[in-house]
């Protein structure tokens, strides 16, 4: 492809020093602009009803595309002189004019494709804002290229040379450069779309499963709530695999010892720890399971009323059962009505998310309720109900008690420790042996 070689040769150009140093600061600031705005359309693309969950989920893209953006922005520099209008001029064709349509018509489509997301979103006037400010410069560049290369397929006319001219003065080619960082910013914009689409896919959540009396409730559960529920973890799945894939083929290749076996090994920590950070509210189920009584018993009775009984309220956001209260605005989280310890508060207003209300547990759990949140009215009556029939049967002290001792170190808070201890101590190792 032509444009492919264009930007080839200016990085070789900016790779042997021919570049304009007084373009430096533009290229600074279109940059850390570049990665400004692909956050920001990310997030809009892939955000989720908890914002902690949105960032989790955005966290490993987010880092490829702001990696991207900068190694985009720091490899096209400006070339000095009359090396810029060279390397364009050598490569003008009427395939380049082709090319530079396709590009223009395959942005329209990717951006059909993705109107719908930004449209489920058009309440929130940030993000039409947003949105407003962040498209309008892309369908400007896609308005360019369907004029430069239809004028050049049509009548042969090369309009960035004849533009550049006007501003040659300058020391270099300002408008063509403009106009190829346009056309290298419209080409990333849709990779980010790409990756946005693929991040959509994986964090959609599978809210079948096929349950019978005699599994293993455990099993069942955690499969369930960490691969069908958890978008996190297939994210990091999808996301991390790759990487440790090339830590892997850079390790086979690599000559000096940090990069051969340092290296791949921080990528694992850092993988494990992601993994960790991911499943801790399924850790904090599990430590609350075990706080209502027999673990394997309190599990086989959620999974017999949450996957085979009718529940008794079920909506987006939240599943009622007989004896618990299943939420499911983010990571899937479960309370038990039995530890209710009290709900007699009312709603209170929060700047953020409006008016809002806590149910309070005695084995430390808390859930905020939003009365935006479907069926919220429904859940406290509900609550409320047990919690005072609850009351009449006078539960024993002894249970109480039980129910606010505070939970013991588990296997998950000794994997959390040791695998930050390991990164800590690699991260401090590594500059020392590099020296070496």
């Amino acid at each position: 492809m032509r444009l492919v070689t264009i930007f080839q040769e200016l990085i070789e150009i900016s790779a042997k020093g021919d570049v304009s140093n007084s373009a430096f600061l533009m290229v600074m600031i279109l940059m850390y602009l570049n990665i400004a705005l692909y956050l920001m359309d990310l997030y809009a693309l892939v955000k989720k009803k908890s914002p902690g969950e949105t960032v989790m989920i955005m966290l490993l893209p987010g880092a490829i595309t702001v990696m991207g953006a900068a190694m985009f922005s720091f490899f096209l520099q400006i070339p000095a002189n009359t090396g810029l209008e060279r390397v364009w001029t050598e490569n003008v064709s009427p395939r380049l004019w082709a090319e530079l349509l396709g590009l223009a018509g395959l942005f329209a489509l990717l951006w059909c494709l993705t109107w719908r997301l930004w449209q489920r979103r058009r309440e929130n006037r940030l993000r039409v804002v947003q949105w407003i400010f962040s498209y309008s410069l892309d369908f400007l560049m896609v308005f360019l290229l369907v004029v430069v290369g239809g004028a050049g397929l049509i009548g042969g006319v090369d309009l960035p040379v004849l533009a550049g001219r006007l501003v040659a003065g300058l020391g270099y080619n300002l408008f063509l450069y403009l106009f190829l960082y346009g056309v290298a910013a419209l080409a990333f914009k849709m990779g980010l779309f790409l990756l946005a689409g693929l991040t959509q896919i994986f964090s959609v959540r599978i809210s079948r499963f096929s349950y019978r009396e005699g599994k293993s409730p455990t099993a069942s559960f955690l499969l369930y709530a960490v691969l069908l529920q958890n978008a996190r973890v297939r994210g990091a799945l999808a996301y991390w695999i790759p990487m440790l894939c090339f830590g892997v083929w850079t390790s086979s290749i690599a000559n000096e010892f940090v990069f051969r076996v340092i290296f791949p090994i921080f990528i694992a920590l850092a993988f494990m720890l992601y993994l960790l950070i991911a499943v801790r509210p399924i850790a904090d189920n599990m430590a609350r399971f075990s706080k209502w009584g027999d673990r394997k018993r309190v599990l086989t009775q959620f999974c017999r009323e949450y996957f085979l009984e009718e529940p008794l309220i079920k909506n987006r956001d939240f599943t009622v059962t007989r004896h618990f209260l299943a939420d499911e605005r983010g990571m899937i989280e479960v309370f038990s009505f039995d530890a209710l310890a009290n709900v007699n508060g009312g709603w209170v207003s929060d700047p953020k998310n409006g008016w809002v209300r806590s149910l309070s547990f005695l084995d430390g759990g808390n859930c905020a309720i939003y009365k935006s949140d479907m069926g919220a009215d429904e859940i406290f009556r509900y609550a409320k109900q047990y919690w005072e029939t609850q009351q009449l049967a006078n539960r024993g002290k002894a249970e109480l008690q039980r129910l606010q001792e505070p939970a013991r170190e588990g296997l998950y808070q000794k994997l959390f420790y040791f695998t930050v201890a390991a990164l800590v101590m690699l991260f401090m190792v590594m500059p020392q042996m590099m020296k070496r």
